[in-house]
């Protein structure tokens, strides 16, 4: 069995700059890293540990596009000085931006990517 991985899409690591954006109450926008991206989602890295289980919008851009997507967060965990938060992507029936698809589809080599078409 080995380690075998359980994740239903290859991540990639990133070093991108974002926001999330938080509803409930007052509108509030925390900056954060992108440290690694998938077609299902993400892990961030902030200063502020967003809560689980709360829905934010996760905010980026890369020099040819820009993404706007709901997430919800599934976990959290220190990482170093900062709050690591595992999201995922709350899209529904829709797909990612096409943005996010062509920035995964360049990080990853065309074999080993999921297109979730195709599920």
């Amino acid at each position: 069995m080995g380690n075998r991985s359980t994740r239903r899409f290859p991540r990639i690591s990133t070093d991108l700059d974002a926001v999330v954006v938080t509803r409930s109450g007052n509108k509030e926008v925390h900056p954060i890293v992108i440290a690694e991206l998938s077609q299902g989602g993400a892990f961030l890295k902030g200063d502020v540990p967003l809560g689980m289980g709360r829905v934010v919008v996760l905010e980026g851009k890369y020099p040819w596009g820009e993404f706007k997507v709901p997430c919800r967060v599934l976990y959290q965990r220190q990482v170093d000085d900062k709050h690591g938060m595992g999201v995922r992507f709350e899209i529904g029936e829709a797909d990612p931006p096409d943005s996010l698809l062509g920035y995964i589809n360049q990080k990853l080599p065309e074999a080993v990517l999921n297109i979730m078409e195709d599920n």
